[in-house]
């Protein structure tokens, strides 16, 4: 969540630590924006699904990947040999996070259009963690976890292609 992928001090860390971890074996940390400013934005704004899908078509481009590969999240070009999830959304969160540095704009506004309504149509097409959020007491659900975990839509979330 506004993360980048190669932060020193987050991603770039998990990528070190897997590293060394896992001598000689190739690691390969996802950018989804241009520059680490949009990368760290695409964490809280647009759709993940078609953020996956972006992945999922630079993954087919790197040749060290082209045998299949071990993931952390989901892609079967090349063919995925094991899913490993870190801080995996797959059964929904029930709170969106809060905002680790209050001087983020980005955080604080994704934090205000989600108050004001996480399930409407607008807000699932950009808000990338009101897109796994499930209030347990509303179980409408979301666009990820729809997708995800093969749920029945919300009558709010437009049937959408992404």
């Amino acid at each position: 969540m506004g993360d980048d992928c190669c932060n020193e001090e987050s991603m770039g860390r998990v990528k070190t630590l897997v590293s060394n971890s896992l001598p000689g074996v190739f690691v390969h940390s996802v950018q989804v924006g241009d520059t680490p400013k949009e990368d760290h934005n695409a964490g809280f704004f647009g759709v993940l699904k078609d953020q996956v899908d972006h992945v999922c078509r630079q993954l087919k481009d790197i040749p060290e990947l082209s045998n299949g590969f071990n993931a952390i999240e989901h892609c079967n070009r090349p063919s995925v040999h094991r899913l490993i999830t870190f801080g995996s959304p797959h059964g929904g969160v029930s709170d969106i996070p809060n905002c680790t540095d209050p001087r983020d704009f980005s955080c604080a506004l994704m934090r205000s259009i989600v108050r004001r309504g996480v399930y409407t149509d607008y807000v699932q097409h950009r808000i990338i963690q009101a897109q796994y959020y499930k209030n347990p007491k509303d179980l409408k659900g979301s666009l990820l976890l729809t997708i995800n975990n093969n749920s029945k839509k919300s009558s709010k979330i437009k049937n959408k292609r992404y």
